[in-house]
């Protein structure tokens, strides 16, 4: 029946009959299933390829079902099937594919699909051969009952999916299978409807089609050569095809072409036909394509000849000045992506011209120096004017490309890089660079039309070459569909077109060594920055021009050398007569600095001028205060702060404060410059120091050894004041600095700290007697005392030797005898927490002891293992198991908010690890009841008198313990019961027998709490047998209730709302 339906021509029939088909699999016998096969394989072909994506997503996952249960019966059935189920591998509907793909690997093992595929390659290809050059839309849907859009539809998803099944054939098959396929690859590519694909009005159908013909440039190039004539044309004469879904496998198929047919230019005239649609798509800037269009550009300029370039010097002109004329297009402009994606194309594709034209020849020379002063150094100057641009990767790729000149030209050290005349010809390039730039900066700087954001983009620039791997480097991260490795610089001689070009995850080790690990070694660039300055001075004294004064500050907040200061001293007289003013003025200077027209422009200038006076240090103290205050001003100032002007000077300060300190003048410290220091280590900016983090590190070393030298010399007592203020740096910075401990040195100045605090005072409340006069902080500090033991305990117990171990386990016992002596206590949640902890860490031991971490057993104290079970175990729960009694004498109703539940939790936990022996043979107070007989032993019969009335005490987790406890002892009671006693009654069942009462009880209460409750009419059940939830979902007309799952699987399964009893719509 459910075939049948299959076979219905109504979508919704058809969908359900699937779900069914695929449920019954599931459920039904695998026999039963087998009987289905020979009726599938033509249901399948036909339900797979249906119009309905549902429908065809449904059929994929039935028939994972069905090969999970028939397994490898399916194998005299697979011929049938494999073609269409290789389409539905490649269908247009991602979940359908993917469920296809599910049960394909359902079916076989990754080991086995290439022979599975190899198996069936014939009927595959057959199949797929059909579908190409024989089926139309007529033939694949019947015209009279099938809408023509419909129709036509399902016939180009056939063919998309078709091509692409070619395209995984190729791919998943061995070698050897490959070559058998020739003739019938053949007999495919002679077939002029094949190759009309290229040209198909359809998107899909055309990128699935390139992707063919990359699959078979790569696994039978052969095949491609001897097609060559309809591949070159097929291929290059569309490389003008912007549509999104044909671009990315075009230029796929256009690199693997160059690469595999080496006369392809052959086939086509490159200057006619193919070029001038290059130059095009490059003047609109890929047509909102760039991110996949321009990563293509570097392979292909790498594998075109030399019949296609020359004369070299009109190509690489033209091909540059499209290039570049595409940043100006409308959809680079608006979207920086796109703009980021031309630029990097545009970098890389100069920077490996520049390598491949190395040589002394007149037209290699002419190249360099058309490539540098017509094309990078205009794309620098228009990059100045362009925020756009200046926010993009340029500036952090050409200082790469810098980097790896001065690499190359010996002026770094990294050997390999450099080698002979190659040295004199990156020399010249550099010097022609760095005077088109000093002539391009100096133009702009003295122009009386100077822009803002003219400003800006030479001040960056500067920045990101002196300091390459700041923020802005991070914006060349970008995915690129093409990697590509450069030659070694002694093959640059070799012929064009040697270019190492590999695809998708290929590394490229020799890019990487030439990325821009630090600032550039050249001394060009500090001669632009001086020049700058020089210029910027000029303006602001002569023009009053408070542009150049923004400029100026932005220069010296990243270049603070000597030679930069140096320049900068002359204008730095105006400051002088400030702070000699300021001097008798105080704190009128901060007022004075505070303003906003000139705070953040005259802190720099300001902070350097006091440093090269010996003024006091709370001046600068506020000077950084107000900085951090303001977040202008911090932006302003963040990279001088961590320069090594002001870290130096501040690390002489903690220098000679410490010293200070250690000789012990009697005068005590300045307040003043004890703030700055603590102001400077604790205060963070982006997550980030304020001062450079290699101070930090310094100055917290410092700070260590001065307080171990103090603790040395604690005999002193006028070295209080110096270790008191060192300790409140400290307490700043770890209070203030995230992940401070991550430093080596701060956790040394730590542990000193924790070494001068510790007093016999600390250790007392550990063990203190009576914990009702214990304060919440001496708890708290026991508390994390005892899970840092349980943490060693778990992570590193090997670090612990005898007398860690000792300590350990005799503090936990001493612990324990405490917290039990003091269960009055409980009521607070302190005492509380102290005894959840000592239990916790009572748990780890017996689980560490029990089953040790392999290869750990060998590395603890010989005699540890033993102690343990022959000592600590018996003082352990001799300890624990009055303590449930003695705790339900102290809080005899459950119901009080004060009761221990989480400390009766706890305890539980950790008696189910108490042994038989130390339960058969307690040493619990001796407890009997009156006229009772027994033949147990004294201490058994104790344990069972004390613990099953704990039974009936209305506290669930006191009854789980007992439970448990009684279920660990319940086995042995046979073998301790005494035949031959003449004492014992005649009928058992008359003895008193608590513990079937306390069962009982449990029982009665158990089935008033389910009273009145109803099964759940789908289930027939009160408690569901998966969540145990009870039934709460209600039918407004019946009023039954049922289970929520219940409920959730009625639907689903019967694709109705209504109620399962009175059919009724459930609401």
């Amino acid at each position: 029946m459910v075939l049948r339906k299959l076979s219905k021509r109504d979508t919704v029939t058809k969908l359900k009959a699937v779900q069914e088909f695929g449920a019954m699999c599931q459920e039904r016998d695998s026999e039963v299933v087998k009987g289905v096969l020979p009726y599938w394989p033509r249901i399948y072909c036909k339900i797979s390829v249906d119009h309905d994506r549902r429908v065809r997503e449904a059929t994929q996952q039935a028939f994972e079902q069905l090969v999970l249960k028939v397994r490898r019966s399916l194998a005299p059935y697979l011929k049938s099937v494999m073609g269409h189920w290789l389409l539905s591998q490649c269908d247009s509907y991602p979940p359908a594919a993917s469920a296809a793909c599910q049960a394909f690997s359902a079916a076989f093992p990754p080991s086995k699909q290439a022979e599975a595929l190899s198996f069936c390659k014939d009927e595959v290809l057959t199949v797929l051969q059909d579908n190409l050059l024989k089926e139309t839309a007529d033939t694949l849907s019947d015209p009279q009952s099938v809408p023509e859009e419909e129709r036509e539809a399902k016939f180009l998803r056939l063919l998309t999916s078709s091509l692409l099944g070619v395209k995984r054939l190729l791919s998943s098959l061995p070698q050897t299978d490959t070559h058998g396929l020739q003739d019938r690859l053949t007999h495919l590519l002679n077939q002029a409807k094949f190759w009309k694909y290229s040209r198909h009005k359809t998107p899909q159908v055309r990128g699935a089609f390139f992707e063919v013909v990359s699959s078979l440039c790569e696994h039978t190039p052969g095949l491609v050569q001897t097609e060559a004539a309809r591949v070159c044309p097929a291929v290059l004469l569309s490389i003008d095809d912007t549509d999104p879904v044909v671009l990315p496998p075009l230029w796929e198929a256009v690199l693997h072409t160059l690469s595999t047919l080496t006369d392809c230019w052959s086939h086509v005239n490159a200057r006619k036909a193919v070029l001038p649609k290059l130059w095009s798509l490059l003047k609109d800037g890929g047509k909102g394509l760039a991110t996949a269009l321009h990563p293509n550009l570097l392979p292909l300029i790498s594998k075109l000849p030399t019949e296609v370039t020359t004369p070299n010097l009109d190509f690489y002109t033209t091909f540059y000045s499209c290039l570049i004329q595409g940043l100006s297009s409308e959809r680079a402009v608006s979207s920086p992506s796109e703009s980021a994606a031309v630029v990097v194309s545009v970098v890389e594709c100069l920077r490996y011209t520049l390598l491949q034209n190395t040589g002394e020849e007149e037209e290699h020379t002419q190249i360099r120096t058309v490539l540098l002063e017509q094309q990078l150094l205009p794309l620098i100057d228009s990059a100045l004017g362009s925020p756009y641009l200046q926010a993009g990767p340029l500036f952090p790729l050409v200082t790469d490309m810098l980097v790896s000149w001065e690499k190359r030209a010996g002026l770094q050290d990294v050997g390999g890089l450099s080698e002979g005349e190659n040295e004199v010809v990156f020399d010249r390039l550099l010097a022609d660079f760095w005077e088109g730039l000093r002539v391009m900066f100096a133009r702009r700087v003295q122009s009386d039309n100077l822009e803002p954001k003219e400003l800006e983009g030479m001040s960056s620039l500067l920045q990101v070459m002196q300091s390459p791997g700041s923020a802005g480097r991070k914006q060349t991260k970008k995915k690129r569909s093409v990697k590509i490795c450069f030659p070694e610089p002694e093959s640059s001689g070799s012929p064009e077109g040697e270019v190492a070009l590999k695809y998708a995850q290929l590394e490229a080790p020799e890019l990487g060594q030439e990325t821009a690990e630090g600032p550039l070694k050249s001394w060009h660039l500090e001669e632009i920055v001086c020049q700058q300055a020089q210029i910027s001075y000029s303006h602001v004294n002569d023009k009053n021009s408070e542009r150049h004064l923004v400029y100026l500050s932005l220069l010296l907040r990243s270049f603070h050398t000597h030679r930069v200061f140096t320049v900068s001293l002359p204008f730095l007289f105006f400051f002088r007569y400030i702070s000699s003013i300021v001097l008798f003025i105080g704190d009128e200077l901060c007022c004075f600095l505070h303003s906003n027209m000139i705070s953040h422009r005259l802190y720099l200038p300001f902070s350097l001028s006091h440093l090269q006076m010996d003024l006091k240090w709370g001046v600068l103290l506020q000077i950084i205060q107000m900085a951090c205050a303001d977040p202008v001003s911090l932006q302003a100032c963040g990279d001088w702060f961590k320069g090594s002007v002001l870290g130096e000077r501040l690390l002489g300060l903690a220098e000679e404060l410490c010293e200070a300190g250690l000789k012990g003048s009697g005068s005590a410290p300045n307040g003043d410059s004890w703030a700055l220091i603590s102001l400077a280590l604790s205060q963070h900016h982006n997550n980030e120091p304020l001062i450079g983090a290699v101070y930090v590190e310094k100055m917290i070393a410092k700070l260590h050894a001065t307080l171990s030298a103090a603790k040395g010399l604690s005999e002193r007592g006028n070295l209080e004041p110096l270790v008191c203020f060192i300790c409140d740096v400290a307490s700043t910075f770890f209070t203030s600095v995230t992940h401070c401990l991550l430093l080596a040195s701060a956790e040394e100045l730590l542990l000193t700290v924790f070494t001068l605090t510790w007093s016999v005072k600390t250790l007392y409340p550990l063990c203190s007697s009576d914990l009702s006069k214990t304060s919440a902080a001496q708890l708290s500090f026991s508390v994390e005392m005892m899970r840092f033991l349980s943490w060693l305990v778990t992570h590193s117990p090997t670090i612990l030797g005898g007398s860690q171990w000792d300590f350990l386990l005799c503090s936990m016992l001493a612990w324990l005898e405490v917290r039990c002596d003091n269960v009055g206590c409980l009521w607070n949640p302190w005492v509380q927490l102290l005894v959840c902890e000592i239990c916790e860490l009572i748990v780890q031991l017996n689980q560490f002891f029990t089953a040790p971490p392999p290869g750990v057993d060998d590395l603890l104290p010989s005699e540890l293992t033993a102690e343990w079970n022959d000592f600590f175990v018996e003082g352990i729960y001799s300890l624990m198991l009055p303590l449930p009694g003695k705790i339900t004498e102290a809080f005899k109703e459950p119901d009080d908010p004060l009761f221990p539940f989480a400390v009766l939790r706890s305890v539980g936990m950790a008696l189910t690890y108490v042994p038989l022996q130390q339960l058969t043979h307690n040493s619990l107070p001796a407890r009997f009841v009156a006229d009772q007989k027994t033949s147990l032993p004294e201490a058994l019969q104790t344990l069972l008198n004390t613990l099953t009335p704990l039974l009936l005490f209305k506290a669930r987790p006191l009854q789980l313990t007992v439970y448990h406890i009684l279920d660990k002892v319940m086995p042995t009671l046979p073998e301790c019961d005494g035949e031959g006693d003449d004492t014992k009654p005649e009928d058992d069942g008359e003895e008193p027998c608590l513990i079937m009462e306390g069962l009982a009880l449990w029982k009665t209460n158990v089935d008033k709490r389910f009273e009145g409750v109803e099964d759940c009419m789908i289930c027939f059940s009160v408690i569901h047998g998966s969540n145990y939830s009870l039934p709460k979902k209600a039918c407004r007309t019946c009023k039954k209730k049922f289970h929520s799952a219940c409920l959730y699987k009625w639907f689903t399964s019967s694709n109705k709302s209504s109620c399962p009893l009175c059919r009724e719509t459930f609401f």
